[in-house]
């Protein structure tokens, strides 16, 4: 339990610093408002289902497609740290506005970092879910 401290305290810290460089920077987009005025009180069941897709399901699907199954498959061509940099980048770009890709390259080359040293998506995924976390928290409050 105690190996996950870094991973979520880390993620939860990039998400935070990274949130405040990209909205000095960049306006906040539409999708902000709708996800704020979506998760205003009272919760009912779709509130619930969402929230549960952004902080669990996604983060599951793409630390397995981007930290498992493409990472695994490019390591047997390029080194370790060629690797981390190749799905860092993939991960943010596949986010696709330009505010989200920035944003986004932190916390991507963290999580990359922590699967390279553990060789596994558990705390990657366990980062990934504090991130989305603390994303929803920052969006809605």
């Amino acid at each position: 339990m105690r190996s996950y401290l870094l991973p979520v305290l880390g993620a939860a810290g990039i998400n935070i610093a990274s949130s405040l460089a990209i909205f000095s920077i960049f306006p906040p987009s539409e999708a902000s408002g709708e996800v704020q005025s979506f998760f205003e009180m009272p919760f009912g069941v779709s509130q619930y289902v969402t929230f549960f897709i952004l902080v669990v399901a996604l983060p599951l699907g793409e630390e397995f497609l981007f930290r498992e199954a493409l990472w695994e498959f490019l390591e047997k061509r390029f080194t370790s740290k060629q690797v981390l940099f190749q799905v860092s980048v993939l991960f943010a770009l596949c986010h696709l506005e330009p505010a989200l890709i920035v944003g986004l390259l932190p916390i991507s080359f963290f999580l990359g970092w922590l699967r390279m040293k553990s060789g596994s998506i558990r705390h990657s995924f366990a980062a990934h879910v504090a991130h989305n976390f603390v994303g929803i928290l920052l969006t809605i409050i």
